[in-house]
C-alpha cells in the first residue's frame, strides 16, 4: 500500500526539520555575540540544499525547524517566527536565483564544475540570498527589544557573515555528497574538520576585532 502525498510531504518536511534543527543547535555553539547570532550557521547550507533537491514543497519543514532551534535559544515565540521567516525565504530567495541564474536543479550533477558556477553560487548565495535573513532575524530580535539599536549593526553583520559562512562550507559539500562526487576518506574527513576548525576560529578572531573597531 502506497502512502498519500500529503504524508510523503509531512514526512518530508518533518526529515528537513530535525536535520536543520540539529545542524542549526551545532552552529549556535560557535555564538558569542548573541545567542542566535553565530559565525557559523549550517542551517543556512541544510535549507539551500533541500530546496534545491526536493523543492519548494519543503518551506515548512525550514521554517518549523528554525523556529524550534531559535524558540529554544533565545527570544520569545513572535521573534523565533519572525527569525524562521527570515531563515526560510533565505533558502527560497537562495535557490530561485540559483535556478535562475547559475546551475540549479536541472543541472545539479554539474554543479561546482567550473570557476563560473562558483562565482555564481558565491555571489547568489553567500552575499544576496544570506541578507534576507540577516535582516528579519535581527529586525526581529530589535523590535521584540532583544537587540540594542546600538549593536543592530554589529549583529547583523555577524548574522548575515554566519550564514554565508554556512552556505559557502556546508551546502557544496552536501551537494557534492547528493552527487556521489564527495569521497569520505579518512583523510579528507581529518583535513576537512580541520579546516572547519580553523576556518570557524578565524571568523571568531576576525568579528572580535572588527566590533572592537
Amino acid at each position: 500500500m502506497t502512502l498519500s502525498r500529503p504524508f510523503k510531504n509531512a514526512a518530508v518536511a518533518l526529515t528537513v526539520a530535525l536535520v536543520y534543527f540539529l545542524a542549526a543547535k551545532l552552529g549556535l555553539r560557535l555564538a558569542y555575540l548573541y545567542a542566535s547570532a553565530t559565525p557559523v550557521w549550517p542551517g543556512t547550507g541544510i535549507a539551500l540544499v533541500a530546496f534545491l533537491v526536493l523543492g519548494y514543497r519543503v518551506w515548512p519543514g525550514i521554517l518549523l525547524g528554525a523556529f524550534l532551534v531559535n524558540v529554544s535559544t533565545a527570544g520569545t515565540a513572535a521573534t523565533s517566527l519572525g527569525i524562521a521567516l527570515g531563515n526560510t525565504l533565505e533558502g527560497v530567495v537562495g535557490c530561485y536565483l540559483l535556478n535562475k541564474f547559475a546551475f540549479g536543479r536541472d543541472c545539479f550533477d554539474r554543479a561546482f564544475d567550473r570557476a563560473q558556477e562558483i562565482f555564481k553560487f558565491a555571489a547568489l548565495v553567500g552575499l544576496a540570498s544570506t541578507a534576507v535573513s540577516a535582516t528579519f532575524g535581527v529586525t526581529s530580535l530589535y523590535l521584540g527589544g532583544f537587540v540594542p539599536r546600538g549593536n543592530f549593526a554589529s549583529v547583523w553583520c555577524t548574522w548575515w557573515l554566519g550564514d554565508a559562512a554556512g552556505a559557502l562550507l556546508v551546502a557544496p559539500a552536501v551537494v557534492l555528497w547528493a552527487t556521489n562526487r564527495f569521497v569520505f576518506a579518512p583523510e579528507r574527513l581529518a583535513e576537512a574538520a580541520v579546516l572547519a576548525i580553523a576556518a570557524s576560529s578565524r571568523s571568531s578572531s576576525f568579528y572580535s576585532c572588527l566590533f572592537r573597531l
